[in-house]
């Protein structure tokens, strides 16, 4: 199964590059998880840290990402996911291609995976 992890990274600049680096180091290590656990893992929080002096726009990373949300079995939205433009955007475009989407510790639950975090 392929999963994609939605949440939080920037939350606009409001929060600084240290809030937003541990979330990075938070997904990675949720995703490393996950791999381990035999699922194959789409973590945008990776993919798309190009450094603090990327000329990226938002909407080109949302439409990137919109592109491999696309393409997976189903979203995991991670912690602070609500709070998140991006997320939500991710969440609501899965739902209209019929994609499932889980809350993280639902999905934990729901694969008999234990929280360790």
């Amino acid at each position: 199964m392929v999963i994609y992890l939605a949440g939080p990274i920037s939350n606009g600049g409001k929060d600084g590059m240290d809030k937003r680096r541990q979330r990075i180091e938070d997904a990675r290590k949720i995703a490393e998880k996950l791999w381990i656990a035999g699922f194959a893992v789409i973590c945008p929080y990776i993919n798309n840290d190009f450094g603090d002096g990327c000329k990226l726009t938002w909407q080109q990373y949302l439409k990137g990402d919109l592109e491999l949300v696309a393409k997976v079995d189903m979203v995991v939205l991670l912690i602070g996911w609500k709070e998140s433009k991006g997320a939500k955007k991710e969440q609501r475009f899965a739902k209209s291609k019929g994609i499932p989407t889980r809350e993280y510790e639902k999905f934990l639950e729901d694969f008999g995976l234990k929280n360790d975090n």
